[in-house]
């Protein structure tokens, strides 16, 4: 490779075409070179397209966890009194032995049987998830619908909110 070949006359020298490619990649294809009323127009198309992309991510987001309605403690006891509903407790033995809204089944989130445990559960019924905070039965029932349950209600906050609404609680005898 020959570094050191003379240019033609009337040519650019070396260092005019280095600097001259260097500026153009700095500016992104020229985009400096541009008029000022084209770079802002520019830049507000990007924004927009960048803002509209973020909304549909958040949107699909969404949609994704359509199946699972969130209901606050009030919300939430009144859907216990409804005909057709089962109330489910993904929380351990030792937090269930603490006290738990009454009538719930115990599941255990951690136990090696959930799977099958989730399979015994009426796909006819509205089933009602809680746990300690909402997080376990969020997971919960993210693992139902992907095995086809539809009607499903997560208590948001979990049985600390139902505890803070001073809602009923049973406690499990020893």
């Amino acid at each position: 490779m020959e570094r050191n070949r003379e240019l033609p006359k009337g040519s650019k020298s070396q260092a005019a075409l280095l600097a001259q490619a260097s500026s153009n990649s700095i500016s992104i294809l020229g985009w400096m070179k541009w008029p000022k009323k084209m770079r802002s127009e520019f830049n507000h198309l990007q924004y927009m397209r960048n803002l509209a992309i973020a909304i549909a991510s958040l949107l699909l987001t969404c949609l994704a966890n359509a199946e699972t309605e969130q209901a606050n403690a009030s919300r939430f006891a009144k859907l216990i009194e409804a005909e057709d509903t089962l109330l489910i407790d993904f929380r351990t033995p030792n937090e269930i032995a603490q006290g738990k809204i009454p009538n719930a089944l115990e599941i255990d989130f951690f136990s090696k049987e959930l799977s099958a445990k989730l399979a015994e559960l009426p796909k006819d019924k509205k089933l009602l998830l809680y746990c300690r905070s909402g997080n376990r039965s969020s997971k919960a029932a993210k693992l139902l619908d992907e095995k086809g349950y539809k009607d499903l209600v997560n208590l948001v906050g979990g049985i600390g909110a139902w505890q803070a609404a001073d809602l009923p609680m049973e406690k499990k005898p020893k």
